[in-house]
């Protein structure tokens, strides 16, 4: 209906905004003491979107849903204005852990399942997209041809630099840093440092790791280079 309503824009933003809220009052899990601005938009079916305790949706962003899907932001997480989260297909899954941000127009766009960690800083401008065009057959129209929704996965505490382009298929090690443009289209290590069209691995992190073997006494620890 809001459509139609087009043509009369005051009228218009102020029925929205009252549609939004009602959408947002239906969530069936809002943590504690969680902050949504007035303009932040809920669009689609609220039944899968969960919000833990402590999340901020800044102004004019955007939780968009289809039904059968879900969506879960962790505790503490910041997802600051005009970023998107969107379940594009039905049945598609998208986790944004604990302790998160997600910067300006940032989108993370559920073709295929998303799933991002603990402690992951996303800058503005980043896209996340789980999906892939074929085009094999120049005969026949991409459009046509399908394609691949394998999905992405970041583990915990990573750094995604401003503009970064995450493709479908692609892992990304913990305590990795994809530095600010990389376009990344294959999986990375731990505690790697990648950069560039298309991103490559720049160098490693060396961090000291503590481990321990539950079934063995005594500590071992070991250097990652």
């Amino acid at each position: 209906m809001l459509r139609y309503l087009a043509g009369f824009p005051s009228l218009y933003y102020r029925l929205r905004r009252i549609h939004y809220v009602f959408e947002r009052s239906n969530l069936p899990r809002l943590g504690r003491n969680c902050i949504i601005h007035p303009t932040a938009m809920f669009v689609g079916p609220m039944d899968g979107v969960e919000l833990g305790d402590n999340v901020e949706i800044d102004a004019y962003a955007q939780i968009i849903n289809r039904t059968g899907s879900r969506i879960v932001i962790g505790d503490d997480t910041y997802v600051a204005p005009f970023a998107t989260i969107k379940n594009a297909c039905k049945g598609t899954v998208i986790e944004l852990g604990s302790q998160c941000s997600l910067q300006h127009y940032s989108i993370i766009y559920g073709a295929g399942p998303v799933r991002i960690g603990n402690y992951v800083r996303i800058a503005s401008h980043c896209s996340f997209v789980p999906v892939n065009k074929k085009f094999d057959d120049p005969n026949v129209p991409i459009a046509r041809q399908g394609g691949t929704q394998f999905g992405i996965t970041l583990e915990d505490d990573i750094w995604v630099g401003s503009g970064v382009r995450v493709l479908d298929n692609c892992r990304i090690g913990r305590g990795s840093i994809l530095a600010a443009g990389a376009v990344v289209n294959r999986s990375f290590e731990p505690y790697s440092i990648v950069g560039g069209i298309p991103a490559r691995l720049l160098k490693k992190r060396q961090t000291t790791s503590l481990i321990a073997d539950e079934n063995e006494a005594g500590v071992e620890l070991a250097r990652i280079v």
